[in-house]
């Protein structure tokens, strides 16, 4: 297992790691997902680090106005990563400092993880992975590495700004080109401060397991610190990710929209305490209620109900009859009518559970 020599790290980066007995929780970067009111939520539930979206660094040094919103934090957020993405080092390097000074953010991340056609075939996110000379036919011939462009873009971020730069990865284009444990050398070199390696290929995107493997060789051969991400989808797999590997991080993507309480149990295992139960339903429809709340006045009234669908049923995963209630509430336009069926949902579950427990006491 390769040392961190934390003494050659970023401030921000000891503290993030070394305030902690255990292995960090971070919330991955998901596009249209980990916006401010959300990051909150993942916050209060044991996130120890929170990531925007994704933010295309075109449209900020291009100060377009959707791309600018995604800035917006608040300080209890911290510490806080933005991730930007492209393949012009000179946008690169101009969007990241954009950030800088608008954010003063704890980590500035590249994303070299992003598998989406439109963005890794136009050799930005995951694109930026794909070695130079590389052909799908075979005979390959030989590969040039690592990838001009890649080293280009981490150099121009990391000489641009004072705050740290980290990376988030895949484990390669595809197959054939898997080389983790190579490129924790280049990163390292290149002034990376720490890596989220995300467990899949490019080709791979969402599908298949993540090969928690190779996250166990990157550790190995890496200096710097090491998160790992892929399929962590309850606190027992990520006690045994953790236990198997001996990373310095854990990241929660998709596995926090299916369970937001996720990192409080992912907490409680990692410290070695047991697992508590949900959260009461009330608590969790007053959280997803909040959410609502917070994304009015930025969104307005419709496009706030609707942006927040997608997270409706993880906070009502395991109640009873909650696919009928999400049902109705997924064809309703005003906050209103979504706030009273929930309330109304929750009072109806609060009533049979006291039924139950007198039908009980009666035996």
């Amino acid at each position: 297992m390769a040392p961190v020599n934390w003494n050659t790290l970023h401030p921000n980066v000891q503290s993030l790691f070394l305030s902690k007995k255990r292995a960090i929780l971070a919330l991955a970067p998901m596009e249209d997902v980990t916006i401010l009111p959300f990051r909150r939520v993942m916050k209060r539930h044991g996130a120890d680090l929170v990531y925007t979206e994704f933010i295309p660094a075109a449209g900020l040094v291009r100060e377009i106005n959707a791309c600018l919103r995604k800035l917006e934090y608040e300080e209890a957020e911290r510490p806080l990563s933005v991730q930007i993405y492209g393949s012009n080092p000179d946008e690169m390097a101009r969007a990241a400092k954009i950030v800088e000074r608008a954010v003063h953010p704890d980590f500035i991340d590249i994303n070299l993880g992003c598998p989406v056609k439109k963005i890794a075939g136009r050799g930005d996110g995951a694109g930026l992975l794909k070695p130079d000379g590389y052909e799908k036919v075979l005979p390959c011939p030989i590969l040039e590495l690592p990838p001009k462009n890649l080293k280009a873009v981490v150099c121009a971020v990391v000489d641009a700004v004072s705050t740290p730069v980290t990376v988030k990865m895949r484990l390669g284009w595809d197959d054939r080109t898997i080389y983790v444990v190579d490129s924790m050398q280049w990163f390292a070199s290149w002034g990376v401060q720490f890596i989220a390696l995300h467990a899949r290929t490019k080709e791979q995107a969402y599908t298949g397991k993540a090969r928690w493997e190779y996250v166990k060789l990157a550790k190995e051969a890496s200096g710097l610190p090491i998160i790992g991400n892929g399929d962590l989808t309850d606190a027992q797999i990520i006690r045994q990710r953790w236990e198997e590997t001996q990373v310095d991080g854990l990241m929660i993507g998709r596995g926090a929209i299916t369970s937001p309480w996720i990192f409080r149990d992912a907490l409680a295992v990692l410290e070695g305490r047991p697992v508590p139960p949900p959260p009461s339903l009330r608590f969790r429809v007053g959280q997803y209620l909040g959410m609502i709340e917070e994304m009015v006045p930025v969104k307005g009234e419709y496009k706030a109900i609707i942006e927040m669908r997608k997270y409706l049923p993880g906070f009502l995963c395991g109640a009873y009859n909650a696919a009928h209630v999400r049902r109705e509430v997924v064809v309703m336009n005003t906050v209103n009518e979504v706030t009273s069926r929930l309330w109304q949902y929750v009072e109806e579950r609060e009533r049979d559970q006291d039924a139950a427990y007198l039908s009980e006491m009666a035996l």
